[in-house]
Parts: structure tokens; C-alpha cells; sequence
């Protein structure tokens, strides 16, 4: 086989096998051989990358290493659950950052410029109030409120939507539209990566937060969270950069049922895994 082929051949079937690893094909040196050094590859610090263990009952998933770059800007977030609910560049585009999470990359909003991605069509809703949000991210500076995700049905203010987002006192929140604080976290987030999971139970009713392995906050309420075509990612459904998100995310997935606490517990010792979260309690 002549050398540029070999070259080629050797370089897909790395590139191929290294989406299966924690890091990239890199050039090969220093090895006798009469095909030139950089033709060889290799995968360097292989590191099986875990895979999501609650797969059932997926309605949307947003994972940072599996975005649409135009350079290093996101174009597009795609859905990589069954609805395929992608999310392009709405305002100004996020960037995309890599080796933020042990390794693992992330779509990178700066509280600035007036960046965020929505959807405003295809999302038909949960069919009741019960779901679960999994999140896994970093945060930046405190003081302001910081919009993460939203889901609504149109007029920004009026609709009936699910609202995401770290308050002035950098704890993580979850409201409705017109029910303020339905839930938040009991302890302030500080610096480092963080895994948030919540839980909402219509039969209740009640409404619970997870952080980094705690159960850090509950209400017996449930708020009307249905019926939300609309999805704003990085910032409110106003637009105007007054309340974006400040920090770089990870993964984000939302569940259309009430995860049990195993598969809490297994999200959240697949965080400490996958992107070097902190968790308060032992993973197998």
C-alpha cells in the first residue's frame, strides 16, 4: 500500500475508534519505521467515556460533545434524544470549550454579548407535571440572576413555562411562570463543577432538588409546567442579555417521568464519572 494511503487508512481507523475515548488521535514519534513518523497515530490516555445509564423516558438531550460548530461558535445544539428538539443560535452564539470537564467539553455561555439558543416550534409539551431534570455545569460570578433553560407557549412573561436558573444568591431554582420560587437549593453554589437533579411528582404533589448527591430542597407543590412548545437555552425568553447564563454546560437532560432514586443516584455517580463532579455519597 503506498504511504499516503496507509497514512490515510491508519488516520480514519483512529479518528473512528477514538470517539469511543477520552481523547483525540495524535501523531506517533520516535518509532523506526520506514512509513514517516506523523503517518502513525495513536490514542493517547485511553479512557472509556461512560455512557447515560437512565436512557428510558428521555424527552430531550443536549450533550456538549455532540454540537454544530461554525469555527469554534455553536450554531446549533442538537437533541440527541427521540424528539430530536434542536436548538440553533438564537441571539449571539455560545462557544464551544474543550477539556472543561475532566476532559470532556462544553458549550460555554458568558453572561455577555446577549448569547442563547431557542426553538419556538416542534416541542409539543410534557403530557402532565411530572418529570425530571438532569443538569451537569459550572457557574460563574454571583449577584445576578442567570437564565439557563426555559420552555414556553409564547408571550415571554404569560406563558405556562418550566424556568431553570441560578438567582442572585447563586443558588439553583426552579420556577414556573406566575409561581416564583417553586424550589431552590438550600446551599449556595460554589466554584467547581456541579450536578443538579430535579424532580417533579404531580401525584404528590412535590417538587425535589438534588445537588451534588444531597437532597437540598423540597416543596409539597407542583407547578403547572405543560403545554410548552418553546425552549430558550443560556437566556430568558426576553433576549436582551440582562439575565443570561453565566458558566459553561456540560449536559442537560430532561425526563418526561419520575425517576426513583436509584437511577438518582446513578445519574449522579455518572456526573462524578463522565465530568469530574463532586458527589456526596459512594458510586460503585
Amino acid at each position: 500500500m503506498p504511504v499516503d494511503q496507509l497514512k490515510s487508512a491508519l488516520k480514519q481507523i483512529c479518528i473512528s475508534a477514538a470517539s469511543l475515548f477520552a481523547f483525540a488521535c495524535i501523531p506517533f514519534s520516535g518509532v523506526s519505521t520506514n512509513v514517516p513518523e506523523a503517518s502513525l497515530f495513536f490514542l493517547a490516555s485511553p479512557t472509556i467515556i461512560p455512557t447515560l445509564p437512565v436512557t428510558s423516558g428521555i424527552y430531550v438531550r443536549y450533550d456538549a460533545s455532540q454540537v454544530t460548530l461554525s469555527g469554534s461558535n455553536v450554531s446549533t445544539w442538537p437533541d440527541i434524544g427521540p424528539n430530536a428538539l434542536d436548538l440553533p443560535t438564537w441571539t449571539n452564539p455560545p462557544t464551544y470549550v474543550t477539556n472543561v470537564f475532566s476532559g470532556q467539553p462544553a458549550v460555554r455561555f458568558p453572561a455577555s454579548g446577549t448569547v442563547g439558543l431557542r426553538r419556538t416550534s416542534g416541542s409539543t409539551g410534557l403530557s402532565n407535571n411530572t418529570f425530571t431534570f438532569f443538569v451537569v455545569f459550572r457557574t460563574g460570578t454571583a449577584g445576578v440572576v442567570r437564565h439557563l433553560v426555559e420552555f414556553g407557549n409564547g408571550g415571554c412573561g404569560a406563558q405556562n413555562a418550566i424556568d431553570l436558573y441560578v438567582n442572585a444568591a447563586n443558588n439553583f431554582a426552579l420556577d414556573a411562570q406566575g409561581s416564583s420560587g417553586i424550589v431552590s437549593s438550600a446551599t449556595a453554589l460554589a466554584a467547581g463543577t456541579h450536578t443538579v437533579i430535579i424532580a417533579s411528582d404531580e401525584g404528590a404533589p412535590q417538587t425535589s432538588l438534588y445537588a451534588n448527591g444531597n437532597l437540598d430542597g423540597q416543596v409539597a407543590f407542583n407547578g403547572g409546567f405543560n403545554r410548552a412548545p418553546m425552549i430558550w437555552m443560556g437566556t430568558s425568553c426576553a433576549g436582551n442579555g440582562s439575565d443570561d447564563f453565566d458558566g459553561d454546560v456540560g449536559e442537560i437532560v430532561m425526563y418526561n417521568r419520575l425517576l426513583s432514586s436509584t437511577e438518582i443516584r446513578s445519574l449522579e455517580c455518572y456526573a462524578r464519572d463522565k465530568f469530574g463532579a463532586t458527589i456526596s455519597h459512594a458510586c460503585p
